[in-house]
């Protein structure tokens, strides 16, 4: 299944850093929960957005604006994960088995992870 093989990066991601640097303050479970359901409502909403409003931002511009989104708002709110941008990179690549998801894909990398 393609979907679960693109999951595969977010959560290998996960595995390096909880089992690399566990006492470390990035891999603590809130940071892990809290950071990869904004990394995937961010990407989905951008997805969202763009396909409301007829494609007016172009997929080049929307594709790097998620993991950079991400980043500000983990930051911002003090719960910064590195592997949450690839949550939202995963879903903004237009892959439509990942697409078919729509707004559970907010719960699946977190469940996934966990």
């Amino acid at each position: 299944d393609k979907r679960l093989v693109l999951m595969i990066n977010s959560t290998a991601a996960v595995s390096a850093m909880l089992f690399s640097a566990y006492s470390s303050p990035l891999a603590q479970p809130r940071n892990l929960i809290a950071a990869h359901i904004i990394a995937a409502t961010i990407s989905v909403s951008l997805d969202y957005f763009n396909k409301h409003f007829e494609d007016t931002v172009p997929r080049w511009v929307v594709t790097p604006m998620a993991p950079a989104l991400t980043t500000l708002f983990t930051c911002r709110l003090g719960i910064v994960h590195p592997p949450a941008c690839s949550v939202a990179l995963i879903y903004i690549e237009d892959v439509d088995e990942i697409k078919e998801l729509g707004w559970m894909y907010v719960g699946v990398p977190v469940f996934v992870d966990c």
